[in-house]
């Protein structure tokens, strides 16, 4: 917008009264654009300043018709003014948060809930030694949110960092501790170990101790088994791979079994396979209470043997064979050859439909027996069976005992 310079008032006042004493009968006009100096431009003729063919004179100072708005830059806005930094009128906690209607520098929001407490502000971290406040200034004061992660702490499941069952928690505010604690859902020690797969009592070890029935194992999520399978039940116990009545050591289970034999003493002469397990051994027999086998006096073949046979499964882990002394020629109250001692075979036992060999003896010259691994089974038999080689043949055999261990 086009301004006019204004005389100073004291100059204007002094040429309008020499004008009035020089009895001016016309007035000059005065162009009030001005020259460089700022001084007005008299054309004397008050002719029209836009004929550019005259001349134009100048009579010194003029009047100007008084002082004029500027239309420069305006003055700043309320709300961009400066902020009052007077202590205490805005932060007054110094947590970068402000109370509403606050303004500041430092102003990272304006709903600060507690502009005299810190610890008071929007996103603040809910701690347990603060429950009840409410620290970040969300109306609730009841949260734990120590990890500032928008999510109550209390509850939130976690990894306590213990081993097996006592590995997953739950966050909890424990003691005077400002952050929550993992609190494990089984406490360490509390639990008592199982076939299971676990960590029960969390030492570090999954199902570790005795923790199935007799002759079990534990395989793990499968839990105990009896050979490949389920555990026994009731007073029965596992006997090697079959549950059965529990293990008498000093039970021959023998005395049930049928006898039979590839061939050799016939019942019908007092000296059939049925006398193996009569109950009469050599220190009771005072008659011919014994089975002689058809066997050689070398190592016999497949064809040579002594077999037992139960209606039920048994369990057995040893056997005992009564026989003759190699060097003798009497037995039961009769003379025989010498020799004729039981000396070896292959033992086996029935598996289903399968014969499994235990253990293979040999150079036996007397009474013998063996102890293994229990099995529970069906039939016992002792294959390739013979005489001592320094003797008759046809081995003599008193009793033939079997037991559970």
């Amino acid at each position: 917008m086009p301004y006019r310079r204004v005389a100073p008032l004291g100059l204007a006042l002094a040429l309008a009264c020499a004008a009035c004493a020089g009895g001016a009968e016309t007035a000059t006009r005065v162009d009030t654009r001005g020259g460089p100096g700022g001084e007005g431009i008299n054309f004397g003729d008050g002719g029209n300043p836009s004929d550019d063919t005259r001349s134009p004179t100048f009579d010194g100072p003029q009047l100007f018709d008084g002082p004029q708005a500027f239309d420069g830059p305006k003055p700043p806005a309320p709300d961009t003014l400066a902020p009052d930094t007077t202590p205490g009128v805005y932060d007054v906690d110094g947590d970068g948060h402000c109370a509403p209607g606050q303004v500041g520098p430092t102003c990272q929001s304006h709903n600060d809930c507690d502009d005299n407490d810190k610890t008071r502000y929007p996103g603040a971290p809910e701690t347990c030694s603060d429950r009840g406040v409410d620290n970040d200034c969300d109306g609730d004061s009841s949260e734990v949110d120590f990890d500032n992660n928008g999510v109550n702490d209390i509850g939130e499941v976690c990894n306590t960092g213990f081993p097996g069952v006592c590995s997953t928690g739950k966050k909890a505010c424990t003691g005077s501790n400002a952050a929550p604690t993992c609190v494990p859902d089984v406490a360490v020690g509390s639990g008592s170990e199982s076939c299971n797969g676990l960590d029960d009592d969390c030492n570090g070890t999954v199902d570790d101790g005795n923790l199935c029935g007799a002759g079990e194992t534990c395989a793990g999520a499968s839990g105990c088994r009896c050979g490949s399978g389920p555990p026994c039940t009731g007073s029965n116990v596992c006997n090697g791979s079959t549950c059965g009545p529990p293990c008498n050591p000093s039970t021959n289970v023998a005395l049930t079994a049928t006898a039979t034999s590839s061939g050799g003493g016939q019942a019908t002469y007092g000296v059939g396979p049925d006398r193996m397990n009569d109950g009469f051994g050599q220190s009771n027999c005072t008659t011919a209470r014994f089975h002689w086998l058809d066997a050689p006096n070398s190592a016999g073949t497949s064809a040579h043997w002594i077999q037992y046979n139960w209606s039920a499964p048994v369990t057995i882990g040893r056997v005992v064979f009564d026989t003759i002394l190699y060097t003798s020629t009497t037995l039961c109250g009769l003379t025989v050859s010498n020799g004729r001692t039981l000396a070896g075979g292959t033992l086996q036992y029935l598996q289903g439909s399968t014969w499994v060999t235990i253990t293979t003896i040999s150079n036996q010259s007397n009474d013998w027996s063996r102890t293994f691994t229990p099995v529970t089974t069906t039939g016992l038999r002792l294959i390739n069976a013979h005489a001592h080689s320094s003797g008759f043949k046809n081995p003599l055999i008193v009793e033939w005992q079997a037991f559970c261990q």
